[in-house]
């Protein structure tokens, strides 16, 4: 069965946005570690 896409939430794209800006800060962190300082944000 196909499935629907769903539109991504505000926190989705939030947390989009913030993981590529720490990402460009700081290139050399791991992906988690990126994603665990921007749930912190």
């Amino acid at each position: 069965p196909e499935r629907k896409h769903r539109l991504p939430s505000a926190y989705n794209r939030f947390m989009k946005e913030e993981i590529q800006r720490i990402k460009e800060a700081n290139p050399e962190i791991p992906h988690r570690e990126a994603f665990s300082t921007a749930a912190k944000n």
